[in-house]
């Protein structure tokens, strides 16, 4: 019976896997998307000199956000990104980010913002002079962070404290976005799930 089910449930499983969002890998993820719900961390088809929105997103927080600090890269782009428009969900009091291809955050909020699977902390309006396809998005924590390591770092506030932040990719070595049409690969333990099925 296993084996005349396995050649059905992986055409199902893999169908299942494309629908969903390219959700991060674990809880309190901070991710670069290119909308806002959390489903698109690929940029594809995009013409030059056109305004995109970049949302930076913590996914599925695991207390409240009172401050965040982080720093990012855009790496292989060789077309020039002009970064028109930065807006924050906490006033930001600190921000290194004179060049769009490489810069840092340290946000702070009077209080804190209530948890939840998607929290929009930081939204760029990016645009292109020429559209190039290397480009990739990295995330990861301050030169002089305020926990010690290379992850971002979240305050929760009161009752929650400062805490570390895994990245959407999983790695600080691997993109957490990118310019191309084909999205990142989201989960590696997915196809182990299917194989736990029929163990």
């Amino acid at each position: 019976m296993k084996c005349n089910m396995f050649p059905i449930m992986i055409p199902l499983a893999l169908g299942a896997t494309m629908a969903a969002p390219a959700a991060a890998t674990e809880i309190d993820a901070l991710g670069v998307y290119f909308d806002s719900q959390v489903y698109q961390n690929a940029l594809c088809g995009v013409e030059a000199n056109v305004q995109i929105p970049v949302y930076i997103i913590l996914v599925d927080a695991a207390a409240p956000v009172k401050g965040l600090e982080f720093s990012y890269s855009i790496a292989n782009a060789t077309a020039t990104v002009l970064r028109l428009v930065t807006t924050t969900a906490l006033p930001r009091y600190t921000v290194e980010d004179n060049d769009p291809l490489d810069g840092s955050y340290h946000l702070m909020a009077e209080t804190p913002l209530p948890a939840s699977s998607a929290m929009v902390l930081v939204q760029w309006t990016l645009m292109f002079t020429a559209f190039d396809e290397n480009g990739v998005y990295y995330l990861r924590g301050v030169d002089d962070p305020s926990l010690p390591g290379d992850y971002p770092v979240v305050d929760g506030g009161p009752g929650y404290g400062l805490r570390r932040v895994g990245v959407s990719s999983g790695h600080l070595d691997a993109p957490v976005a990118f310019n191309g049409c084909s999205p990142l690969a989201v989960d590696v333990t997915s196809f182990g799930g299917v194989k736990s099925l029929f163990r």
